[in-house]
């Protein structure tokens, strides 16, 4: 089994639990025996991308896609962080310039 496949297995099991009246903290108590563990964080301009291609699609499932994540090693998305992360080597260059010119 995949980790997508345990995952949707977890999350499906843990919906028909709480359908069934199981408490809620039951199911947690027993994800946790059982190992489950929570995704691990999205880089913030991976985030920031995909807000952004979200904002040019007019499509309702591709934006489902671009949210989940499936388009996050397109070209696109490669240019994009590429972008992000030059502006930002940029402005930290800029402020180390700023900051040795202010030194006595």
């Amino acid at each position: 089994m995949t980790p997508e496949e345990l995952d949707k297995a977890t999350a499906d099991e843990a919906w028909r639990l709480l359908e069934e009246g199981e408490d809620v903290a039951v199911i947690a108590a027993r994800l946790a025996r059982e190992g489950y563990r929570p995704p691990k964080p999205v880089d913030p301009d991976v985030l920031a991308y995909r807000e952004w291609e979200v904002s040019q699609l007019t499509d309702h499932f591709d934006r489902e896609k671009v949210l989940a994540g499936k388009w996050d090693r397109g070209v696109t998305a490669t240019a994009y962080l590429a972008g992000a992360r030059m502006a930002r080597e940029q402005e930290r260059e800029a402020v180390e310039a700023l900051v040795e010119a202010l030194r006595p």
